[in-house]
């Protein structure tokens, strides 16, 4: 892909990108509808300035790619952007990873035919290109390979051989937030179920304080040791919204969501880095 760099902003981009051109649909996927040259650097929002990129790393600051559009639009002295994308992999193989994505394997590299597995970019300052725009070129491909050929190592060079980092953490953290979301549903069942029992019991306690009030002429009884606890009457839908709750279990839940079966699919640095504070980062 050639293109001659218009810094304009993306107030005209569509609100909707378009389909890939290869045919990837990237519903219910890791991936999103991404364009090869960004609409704020002239690129135009059509089905073939668009393929699949991992999400976060082709539309979050962080995220390797975004963040070489944002470089290339800071620096006015670049006036040209070559990007040449490989596709190593093969055969369609989308039904199946949706599937297992949409079954909570979240942390796999998808390869398919249609996923570009590198991009070589070259950005230029005084190169003028416009030969190979012309329709009327007929060797223009041949003319535009044998150009990219010879301007040696690209600018940035982003091999896709897994699934990148930025992109693990969001599919992680939804995971981490789920499994909170749903221990705290499940204090909140037992908490249901024990209530009527406790509650009974405080009543008791009450009865219990009344007979033992002193009477005139009678000693004070002694006081028990034991006694039944007040218990909170409230409970809210989330953790989100109970910090106190997911103050005081903190531990307890970095312990219990280690133990899950699909932890395993974390990288050694994701479950070791896994303590308390980045799994209250994950869920506030």
């Amino acid at each position: 892909m050639f293109g001659l760099i218009r810094r304009q902003g993306a107030a005209g981009r569509l609100l909707i990108a378009p389909a890939c051109i290869s045919g990837f649909g990237t519903d219910n996927t890791p991936f999103a509808k991404g364009h090869i040259m960004a609409v704020e650097l002239g690129g135009w929002d059509n089905s073939h300035n668009i393929v699949p990129q991992y999400e976060c790393w082709q539309g979050l600051q962080g995220g390797p790619w975004r963040d070489m559009e944002v470089q290339i639009g800071n620096n006015p002295t670049v006036n040209t952007m070559i990007v040449r994308m490989s596709y190593d992999s093969l055969g369609d193989t989308l039904a199946v990873n949706r599937a297992r994505f949409q079954n909570g394997e979240t942390l796999f590299h998808w390869e398919d035919s249609r996923i570009p597995t590198r991009f070589e970019v070259w950005t230029l300052t005084s190169a003028d290109p416009g030969n190979y725009f012309s329709s009327s070129n007929a060797n223009k491909l041949l003319h535009a390979d044998t150009f990219v050929n010879g301007l040696g190592r690209p600018t940035y060079d982003h091999p896709i051989t897994a699934m990148p980092a930025i992109d693990r953490k969001l599919w992680i953290s939804r995971f981490v937030r789920g499994q909170v979301a749903a221990m705290y549903e499940d204090y909140k069942t037992e908490f249901e179920q024990n209530k009527l029992p406790k509650a009974i019991g405080s009543m008791m306690a009450s009865k219990t304080a009344a007979r033992s009030t002193p009477v005139k002429g009678i000693a004070k009884p002694a006081r028990s040791s034991t006694r039944i606890k007040a218990i909170s009457v409230g409970l809210v839908k989330q953790p989100l919204r109970n910090p106190e709750w997911f103050r005081v279990r903190k531990l307890d839940l970095v312990r219990r969501i280690l133990l899950l079966p699909e932890v395993a699919n974390w990288l050694p640095l994701e479950r070791a880095s896994f303590d308390e504070a980045v799994m209250e980062a994950m869920v506030y």
